[in-house]
């Protein structure tokens, strides 16, 4: 079989992809021109091999794209993925919390506590695959737009409404705007269903006296979430005060799945095949209520 070849534009072009994926673009380029028949790169050959990343991975950061490339599976290896909804870059209207601090925080517990090298532990093979990412993700109110509910651990933050009798009128406008038809307006005050309501502020932006009030943020966890062939939503588990709370029940879950003497099992079925009572996150955040499934 003859060698391949490459001609100098085409090598020049290739020298300005990022190193940590160059070899990975050459060997896909190199596969392409083999099924056509040829045995020498051309430019025209690296530039449609650029067009074709781009579109498939349009809108997406260079950390994003870095995500998607399998890594070898050695300590540098990045397995813990923290992602946050975009509320604060779009000057988002409904974000409830500093989610991108909430990131930072959350990032930096994990190298500190060396989460992503536990999870890399798991992993059996040389390299470190896109499903084999344990995903954070981070959403600012409960609309989720960063799609916590398909994560391993979505974290979304929520409030509490609480409304000053003295002023409400019952005019009922807060009931209307209610995504969640958690209120009822029979007399002052309004009824809140608490086990309805998602803890959004479209109440407290509605009330034309400015009677509602919401609480500090609280996060919503949820856990278990997955895509792939046997897609899973994940379930919420409690409802943490504070992110320390949060972090306190990350490192519990990640010391135990970490543990488990199942190569390559992913978190979602691990989180699944425990027992009903195993799965009550709720005790660890301070919290009563039992586990709410999703599916």
């Amino acid at each position: 079989m003859a060698a391949m070849t490459w001609m100098p534009d085409a090598e020049k072009a290739l020298s300005r992809v990022p190193a940590w994926v160059r070899h990975r673009a050459a060997r896909k380029v190199e596969k392409r021109v083999l099924e056509q028949g040829r045995h020498q790169v051309t430019l025209a050959d690296v530039e449609e091999a650029e067009k074709r990343f781009r579109a498939m991975l349009a809108g997406k950061s260079p950390a994003e794209i870095q995500q998607t490339i399998p890594q070898d599976n050695t300590p540098a290896a990045q397995v813990l993925v923290v992602e946050t909804c975009h509320g604060a870059a779009s000057d988002c209207p409904n974000l409830l919390a500093d989610v991108e601090a909430w990131g930072r925080a959350i990032e930096e517990w994990a190298t500190r506590e060396r989460a992503s090298e536990r999870l890399r532990a798991r992993i059996d093979g040389d390299q470190v695959l896109y499903h084999h990412k344990f995903r954070i993700s981070v959403a600012g109110c409960p609309n989720a737009c960063s799609r916590p509910q398909i994560a391993d651990v979505g974290l979304i933050a929520c409030v509490k409404p609480t409304v000053a009798s003295s002023d409400c009128t019952a005019c009922g406008v807060c009931a209307r705007a209610c995504p969640d038809r958690a209120i009822t307006v029979a007399d002052a005050p309004p009824a809140f269903a608490r086990e309805l309501c998602l803890g959004c502020s479209r109440c407290r932006d509605a009330c034309p006296k400015h009677c509602i009030g919401l609480s500090q943020p609280e996060i919503r966890v949820v856990m278990g979430g997955k895509l792939g062939r046997h897609p899973r939503l994940g379930q919420v588990v409690g409802q943490a005060p504070n992110l320390d709370a949060v972090l306190g029940v990350l490192n519990d879950v990640i010391t135990t799945y970490s543990r488990r003497d199942v190569p390559n099992q992913r978190f979602s079925d691990f989180w699944a095949a425990l027992p009903p009572d195993g799965r009550v996150a709720a005790a660890w955040l301070g919290e009563s209520q039992p586990v709410r499934t999703s599916d």
